[in-house]
């Protein structure tokens, strides 16, 4: 069992009932990182949704500019329809591949780590 104490800014914060000297749990230091973020995503997508509705947009930026539920409905349709699948597959395929292309470069060259072949370090390219 715990007992609830009050610590600064009257925050409810839980505290062991067995070991009195330790120092009471702040609660909101355990969730604020969670509020804070899921709070800035939830405002960044309310604040996209809204745009075009509070400002007006040229013809051709209506084009670049979707909205999330435009999207979310588009992947609903996409996928309710089956037509997801067939490109998720090709880029999944290609991306499969050009892994398995710096997999096979690195076993052949012995290389330690597959980061080295994206540094753009001349020392490692000089070698080839």
């Amino acid at each position: 069992m715990s007992e609830l104490q009050v610590v600064d800014a009257h925050i409810a914060t839980a505290a062991p009932a067995d070991d009195p000297a330790a120092p009471p749990r702040n609660l909101w230091r355990e969730v604020e990182p969670t509020i804070l973020g899921v709070g800035s995503i939830v405002a960044l997508l309310v604040v996209w949704e809204m745009v075009p509705s509070l400002v007006t947009l040229s013809p051709g930026m209506e084009l670049f500019f979707t909205t999330p539920s435009q999207i979310a409905g588009t992947l609903w349709e996409m996928i309710a329809t089956g037509s997801l699948w067939h490109p998720l597959g090709v880029s999944a395929s290609g991306f499969a591949f050009g892994l398995g292309l710096e997999r096979i470069a690195m076993l052949r060259h012995g290389l330690p780590d597959l980061r080295d072949l994206w540094e753009n370090d001349l020392r490692l390219v000089s070698q080839f």
